[in-house]
C-alpha cells in the first residue's frame, strides 16, 4: 500500500512500507510533465533514515521501456535522480540495500496530470 501525503505548498510524498524492514519515500519535483527530479529516501522500521549502500531506481512513461536513471547521493539514505516524467501513470520501482544488509524494494505508480 502507498500513502500518499499532499501537503499545501509541500511536495507531494509517495511512501510505501517494506514488510517489516523499513519505507521508501519518493518525491518527484515538480509534479508534472516534463523534466523533474526524484528524491528518493530509505528508512528504518523505526522511521529514521536508513544509511544504504546501494540503489536502483526504475520508471517507465506510458508504455515505454522500463529506464534507470542515474541516482546521485545526497546524503547516507537519500538520493536524487533527473527524471522525463510524462502525462498520465508514470510506475516507479526502488530496490535498495541498506548498510546492514536489508534488502528492500518498493512500487509506486505516479499519476502525474497532464497541466
Amino acid at each position: 500500500i502507498v500513502s500518499v501525503l499532499r501537503a499545501p505548498g509541500r511536495p507531494t510524498q509517495y511512501t510505501v512500507q517494506v514488510g517489516t524492514l523499513g519505507y521508501i519515500r519518493v518525491s518527484p519535483q515538480p509534479e508534472r510533465a516534463g523534466p523533474s527530479r526524484l528524491y528518493v529516501t530509505v528508512y528504518t522500521v523505526f522511521e529514521n533514515v536508513a544509511p544504504t549502500e546501494e540503489i536502483v531506481v526504475t520508471a517507465a512513461a506510458g508504455d515505454g521501456p522500463s529506464r534507470s536513471p542515474d541516482v546521485r547521493r545526497l546524503g547516507p539514505g537519500r538520493f536524487v535522480a533527473d527524471v522525463e516524467l510524462e502525462a498520465g501513470p508514470y510506475p516507479i520501482a526502488v530496490t535498495a540495500r541498506t548498510r546492514d544488509g536489508l534488502p528492500l524494494r518498493g512500487e509506486f505508480e505516479l499519476d502525474i496530470p497532464t497541466e
